[in-house]
């Protein structure tokens, strides 16, 4: 038996292996071992067609062993799932799985399927099928730059510099080589008036979304974390920091920081050690969570060959962030800011906005690339920051409550009962989330037969190409055929998406494990051999 395909297995995966061995699945070895690529990135888009020719046979004769063949190989299928979950013998696991034909509407596979699980990453299908529903594939969000005040004789100008977000998540590495790039358009503004100098302040409107920088259920010790950014209508490099540390020149010297983005609103102390190259990197940021003043702390090896180590932190109050990065700017061109950094709602300051001067206006990529990033890189900002949106852009009130609300009648739209769901968040991110396998295959049913249905599935990761399915299921039939949406926390691993059969023929699945103990790369290798067989069953 060849087991290379096999993601690397040690102590209870073993133990999997050989009582699935036990059983006599002998379909699933062959699932294994045998890799197909007779499907390309974009078969899923294709209905299969339908039959031609004649038969020799009476149709009715015809039709009866037909019938009879699908239902054992069904049965077969069904058999090998149980095999594969009920063989794992995980103590202490809930398991749920559905999987059913996306066009005709026949299940394959049930367990526990009308049964709530924690989603942790899987929401984010839920969350951009409703933003494509909503705001449609060209939706772009806007950034706006203002000036209020009066030029003075000499260049110099007095009043403020306005930035009015529109709740832009892609002013970031995952959009832009270098976001910068969008303050050039205020400088040459700035520059074609004459103004050399700003004696104001640079204010910061957020006001689009509700002042609500968490969605309820996240953890105050994720909140320093990068995967846990605040929310904000005005967001720059994903509301993170990164600190790129390199070793001193020998062991007991001090390393070398530099802040990306470089930027004077976040400060540190630099606590670093240059350790003997012996040991292993310990270096970490803290900060509390309403600080933006670090402390970096721990060893950072000595290397024959210069390594960075990156430490990314989230940071408090990104409006007043990306003020700060536009001040920056504006001085690194030579335009001086005598003022402040304000947040216009702490001021109690909203302008007239057409009465003031434009100097810039920002247009974000399409909702479907947004959508791209938010899937195939499970990207926790874009996520929420979806959710604040279609509340905003369909109440007029862009607050967490409002965009649950609205994912819900999504949701009733496709038949799916809310009243036994829990939504907290976009992301997943929130334990306080529960929903159902069979939701998720309803809500990937929707989008199979939606408009938005090329755009939805071409976010989702692809085993060995992109997105987080780019190091799993290679090296099997699954490779070319499994789109799907990961998902993980402590004790929580799932995956939806959708699975092409040998026959051609799409099926939505949900797979969720809640409530495990062992580790996670056992859970993921069964996930695996469930979305291996999906892709090898046949019933013709």
């Amino acid at each position: 038996m060849k087991t290379s395909s096999i993601p690397p297995l040690a102590g209870v995966c073993v133990m999997i292996i050989r009582k699935l061995v036990q059983t006599g699945i002998f379909l699933l070895f062959m699932v294994l071992c045998g890799y197909s690529s007779d499907a390309s990135t974009d078969t899923l888009l294709i209905r299969r067609p339908a039959a031609t020719g004649k038969s020799q046979r009476k149709p009715d004769t015809l039709s009866k062993e037909r019938s009879q063949y699908r239902a054992q190989m069904l049965k077969e299928l069904q058999r090998d799932l149980d095999g594969i979950l009920e063989g794992a013998e995980i103590t202490n696991t809930n398991i749920g799985v559905s999987a059913q034909y996306t066009e005709t509407g026949e299940f394959l596979y049930r367990r526990n399927d009308e049964k709530n699980f924690i989603p942790a990453s899987n929401l984010k299908l839920i969350t951009t099928a409703a933003a494509l529903e909503y705001l449609g594939k060209d939706f772009r969000y806007r950034t706006l730059f203002y000036l209020d005040g009066t030029a003075n004789r000499g260049g110099e100008f007095i009043g403020n510099i306005i930035i009015r977000g529109g709740g832009d998540p892609t002013l970031s590495q995952f959009f832009y080589r270098d976001a910068t790039f969008i303050f050039d358009a205020v400088f040459n503004k700035l520059d074609s008036l004459g103004i050399t100098s700003i004696r104001g302040n640079i204010i910061a409107d957020d006001t689009y979304f509700t002042d609500e920088p968490y969605p309820k259920g996240w953890s105050i010790e994720d909140i320093p974390f990068a995967f846990s950014p605040e929310v904000s209508g005005l967001n720059y490099y994903d509301n993170t920091v990164e600190f790129h540390c390199e070793p001193g020149i020998a062991a007991g010297e001090k390393p070398h920081i530099d802040i990306v983005p470089e930027n004077e609103y976040v400060t540190y102390i630099n606590d670093l050690i240059t350790t003997d190259s012996n040991y292993a990197p310990t270096a970490e940021g803290l900060r509390s969570p309403e600080s933006n003043s670090f402390i970096i702390s721990g060893g950072i090896p000595l290397r024959k060959e210069k390594s960075n180590v990156i430490i990314q932190s989230s940071i408090h109050k990104p409006a007043l962030y990306f003020a700060s990065i536009l001040r920056s700017e504006l001085e690194r061109r030579g335009i001086r800011i005598r003022g402040s950094l304000l947040q216009s709602k702490e001021m109690y300051y909203f302008p007239n906005y057409p009465s003031l001067v434009l100097l810039a206006e920002q247009f974000s990529p399409a909702l479907s690339d947004i959508v791209l990033i938010t899937n195939r890189f499970s990207h926790n900002l874009c996520a929420e920051v979806l959710l604040k949106t279609i509340a905003k852009e369909k109440t007029g009130i862009g607050s967490f409550e409002n965009g649950i609300e609205m994912i819900k009648k999504f949701l009733t739209k496709y038949g799916i009962k809310t009243e036994k769901l829990s939504i907290a968040d976009g992301s997943g991110l929130s334990r306080l989330n529960l929903c159902s396998p069979l939701s998720f295959v309803k809500v990937l049913n929707a989008m199979y037969n939606s408009p938005n249905r090329d755009e939805f599935i071409a976010s989702l990761a692809i085993p060995g190409e992109r997105g987080t399915l780019h190091k799993r299921l290679t090296n099997s039939r699954a490779e070319t055929n499994i789109f799907a949406k990961t998902g993980s926390m402590a004790s929580v691993s799932t995956i939806s998406g959708y699975a092409l059969t040998r026959d051609r023929e799409p099926v939505s699945f949900s797979i969720m494990f809640n409530g495990f103990t062992v580790p996670f790369s056992v859970i993921r290798s069964l996930e695996d051999l469930v979305c291996m067989r999906l892709a090898s069953f046949s019933r013709k």
